[in-house]
């Protein structure tokens, strides 16, 4: 009886590989979010927004209202701006260039690009 040699294995192995469709690794797409109010509305309504106050003042406070969640969902990370107007200005500007996006993708952008790491707490100063 004949044992099987060195060379059929490796040919084995080849002709495995050769004939073995390839596995495929795909990213996992992204989790669905649910959400709520003005978070589908597009950016195109954003901007026709501005001559209309009390629309505008919806979406302002859905944007505060989202960066709010953000900061407390994670308070490692936070969006800090300079002041209000700095994220209207920002959503403004993202919205021009993207105006069929929905707001929550702006506002989402917005959290991406301006969150930071939380700085630690400073220590109280004592008096002398």
């Amino acid at each position: 009886m004949k044992t099987l040699g060195k060379n059929f294995l490796f040919e084995s192995l080849l002709a495995w590989l050769i004939l073995t469709p390839p596995l495929t690794v795909h990213p996992a797409a992204p989790l669905p979010v649910t959400t709520l109010g003005a978070a589908s509305d597009t950016c195109k309504q954003w901007t026709a927004a501005r001559d209309e106050p009390s629309v505008r003042y919806q979406y302002r406070q859905w944007i505060f209202g989202f960066v709010s969640g953000y900061n407390w969902h994670d308070p490692s990370r936070q969006i800090v701006p300079p002041d209000s107007s700095a994220i209207l200005e920002w959503i403004d500007n993202y919205c021009q260039a993207n105006p069929s996006h929905a707001l929550y993708s702006a506002a989402a952008a917005l959290a991406k690009q301006m969150a930071k790491p939380a700085e630690p707490p400073k220590a109280p100063v004592k008096k002398p």
